[in-house]
């Protein structure tokens, strides 16, 4: 164990199945390494961490572990964990950038007022976002999961969902692009303030739309499916479920 006060501890390392604990107040900590199959506990405040797991740049983990980190106005980059870990990270007005965790985990992201971007878990995982006046883009998951994304005065462009899943959407006063989910699923969005163009189904369904003060341009139902729209003065472009597309990749579908 390790306890500071207003000092600076550079180029530490530990690196042989140790237990550790660093204690420190107001402390700089740089070149912090402990690699082999340690169990390791960070409390920090008001301090810089350089190259370890708070301000937490270019630091990974990759042995079988258990890791939490708790932080507070951090700069959370490059963090990485990649064999089989349950891994949580709580954090409050952070940025976390290239975040990836891809060999059978439970991923759980709790965050505030922050942005996320390129998030990726494409491995039989289960996948909650749960977020507030954030920009998620180029989100998706693809490999027989649950996903459910609740957002509030949120951009979500660019996000599907294509394996056997159950994905519903509620947003408030929102743009949806370019969204599809293509096979066997069920679907319902509920919007308000929403304009829909171009919705497509075709074939032996049973539809309802309930609408008020709203465009309905262009919208067909093409494939065995059941679905419902309610939606109020809101904008939804390029919306379509259809038997036809299965197999083929987003980028292959027309507008």
């Amino acid at each position: 164990m390790i306890s500071a006060h207003n000092i600076r501890l550079n180029r530490t390392c530990d690196t042989s199945h140790p237990t550790r604990t660093i204690s420190t107040h107001n402390t700089r900590l740089n070149r912090t390494c402990d690699t082999s199959h340690s169990t390791r506990t960070i409390s920090t405040h008001n301090i810089r961490l350089n190259r370890t797991f708070t301000r937490l740049n270019r630091t990974c983990d990759t042995s079988h572990s258990t890791r939490t980190i708790s932080t507070h106005n951090t700069r959370l980059n490059r963090t990485c964990d990649t064999s089989h870990p349950t891994r949580t990270i709580s954090t409050h007005n952070t940025r976390l950038n290239r975040t990836c965790d891809t060999s059978h985990p439970t991923r759980t992201i709790s965050t505030h007022n922050i942005r996320l971007n390129r998030t990726c878990d494409t491995s039989h995982s289960t996948r909650t976002i749960s977020i507030h006046n954030t920009r998620l883009n180029r989100t998706c998951d693809t490999s027989h999961s649950t996903r459910t994304i609740s957002a509030y005065n949120t951009r979500l462009n660019r996000t599907w969902d294509t394996s056997h899943s159950t994905r519903t959407i509620s947003i408030h006063n929102t743009r949806l692009n370019r969204t599809w989910d293509t096979s066997h699923s069920t679907r319902t969005i509920s919007i308000h303030n929403t304009r829909l163009n171009r919705t497509c189904d075709t074939s032996h369904p049973t539809r309802t739309i309930s609408t008020h003060n709203t465009r309905l341009n262009r919208t067909w139902d093409t494939s065995h499916s059941t679905r419902t729209i309610s939606a109020y003065n809101t904008r939804v472009n390029r919306t379509w479920t259809h038997h036809t597309l299965r197999g083929r990749s987003p980028s292959t579908i027309p507008d």
